[in-house]
């Protein structure tokens, strides 16, 4: 019986050890699982990133052009104004016009100085977030 008892507990500790292995296994397995799960997650993450950064570039250069368009528009309109009162003797009108004219380009210096400042506050941040991001 000493034997049989020696032969169970030898029996135990080897169906131990097996599923010890096996739980080592799984785990091991598992984690594999969760990296690759991780890396594709990264990977579509990647790919919407760079869609959104293209169309924040398209948009933000749509903007530029309709930006400049309308400058231009309403400064060709203001400049017809502006004749044409002049041709007419209508100095108040001239006037208004010519303070129109005026209006638009502060406006547009205005605009082109803020869309620097920001793009250039971007340029400096963004090297930063990739920094805080990507470094382990």
């Amino acid at each position: 019986t000493d034997k049989t008892i020696q032969d169970l507990v030898k029996s135990q500790n080897n169906y131990g050890v097996a599923a010890e292995k096996n739980s080592q296994k799984i785990q091991t397995q598992s984690q594999k699982i969760q990296d690759k799960f991780n890396d594709e997650k990264q990977a579509i993450q990647d790919k919407i990133d760079l869609i959104n950064k293209e169309t924040d570039a398209r948009l933000k250069a749509l903007d530029a052009t309709k930006s400049q368009a309308d400058f231009e528009s309403e400064v060709a309109q203001a400049t017809l104004e502006y004749q044409n009162a002049i041709a007419l003797g209508n100095v108040q009108g001239a006037a208004a016009a010519k303070s129109r004219i005026d209006q638009a380009n502060r406006d547009r210096q205005y605009e082109l100085a803020r869309t620097s400042i920001q793009e250039n506050a971007d340029a400096q941040i963004k090297p930063l977030q990739e920094k805080i991001i990507y470094d382990p």
